[in-house]
């Protein structure tokens, strides 16, 4: 075991009030919770707040608190989120700030305003439509008010100065993460999709100087480490937090060398220009982002799972779909028709958001690696 992958782990044992936030809070600090990787995290910092992602961990929580607000028609993961902050999990934020992206972020954001004592600081609106003209504009627009809503909860202003200084910060962390990605690509990585998962979640529960440092170490010791594998797989659909249960995929013999999850690659995707106007380039990087499931057209998201899965040769997709993800699951037959297309295997897991390896899916995992070997 490497050093730095342990001290990862010691953060993420400590969730959700990891020890990182503990300390921010300590010194009176403001901690900002935020729900999607649309929601730019250098504008919080640039406020002198601290960015804290809302999702579960590495379990599937019992959600009894959160039914009776939220109906079961509705994904795991909102109850989830809503779960740990009706139980007081989350009463160290100082504000949420969710993306309205799906239908299951608005009912969250609603149910979220009226019983939790923890402020709705804004709610981003993100364009659902990238075809027709104006949604750049629109969305600078966005964070224009996103960024006055927390000048007036911090009480100070937001200036070019601090946003660039948050935006040298962030992409040092996305370079980091891309860094170690690459290392994917070798016929033997030396990591898998577990660890940089634990790295993923790290990234976003602690100050990004910390993490900085951490993963800076991680490149160093991981050098001559190596994995071998029966096939090398790609994990696409729903959103994912849980290590344990890539973990059991990687225990069939597969290796997850990329994925397409908002919890992991597309959250470092693409620098923020740190020469232009800050407020315009944020909007930029934003919405050059591989897109959600729910964003028109389609085909963009398509586009760059394909090229993703040539660019890190891929011999089989793994698609785990939370149940009600209506997003994603309507989106599924697009992508199945691409991948046929294209000749690329894949297996479909229906799951909980949190829920580890089961064995129904070791089962189903188990047989995709033999179709893949023959």
């Amino acid at each position: 075991m490497v050093e730095a992958l342990e001290a990862i782990r010691q953060v993420n044992a400590s969730f959700p009030l990891t020890e990182p936030v503990k300390r921010w809070k300590a010194n009176g600090g403001k901690v900002i919770g935020w729900s999607c990787i649309f929601v730019p995290e250098e504008i919080i910092m640039a406020g002198g707040m601290l960015p804290y992602r809302i999702t579960g961990d590495s379990q599937e929580l019992l959600l009894e608190n959160a039914n009776a607000y939220i109906y079961t028609n509705n994904c795991s993961f909102m109850r989830t989120c809503y779960e740990l902050a009706n139980t007081g999990e989350l009463k160290f934020l100082d504000g949420f700030v969710p993306a309205f992206l799906c239908r299951g972020m608005r009912l969250l954001t609603e149910v979220w305003t009226h019983h939790i004592d923890i402020p709705v600081v804004y709610a981003v609106d993100v364009p659902r439509n990238w075809v027709d003209g104006g949604w750049l504009s629109y969305f600078q627009e966005e964070l224009n008010e996103f960024k006055r809503r927390l000048e007036a909860l911090s009480g100070a202003l937001i200036t070019p100065e601090s946003l660039r200084a948050a935006i040298n910060e962030c992409n040092r962390t996305r370079q980091l993460l891309r860094t170690l990605y690459e290392l994917r690509k070798a016929d033997n990585p030396p990591l898998g999709g577990a660890e940089l998962l634990e790295v993923s979640n790290a990234a976003v529960r602690m100050p990004k100087s910390e993490f900085n440092e951490i993963a800076g170490k991680l490149l160093k010791e991981v050098q001559g480490h190596s994995i071998k594998s029966r096939a090398r797989l790609m994990l696409c659909g729903s959103i994912l937090n849980n290590p344990q249960f890539i973990r059991g995929i990687e225990g069939c013999g597969g290796l997850v060398v990329t994925d397409e999850l908002c919890t992991a690659s597309r959250y470092w995707e693409k620098d923020v220009d740190e020469l232009g106007e800050p407020m315009a380039a944020l909007a930029e990087r934003y919405m050059s982002l591989t897109p959600c499931a729910c964003i028109e057209p389609p085909q963009l998201r398509v586009n760059r799972i394909l090229e993703k899965i040539k660019e890190y040769r891929v011999d089989g997709v793994v698609i785990e779909l939370v149940r009600n993800c209506f997003p994603v699951i309507q989106d599924e037959p697009i992508l199945l028709d691409a991948l046929k297309e294209n000749g690329i295997p894949y297996v479909e897991l229906d799951m909980e958001y949190g829920a580890g390896f089961t064995g129904q899916v070791k089962t189903r995992v188990e047989a995709f690696m033999e179709i893949l070997e023959s």
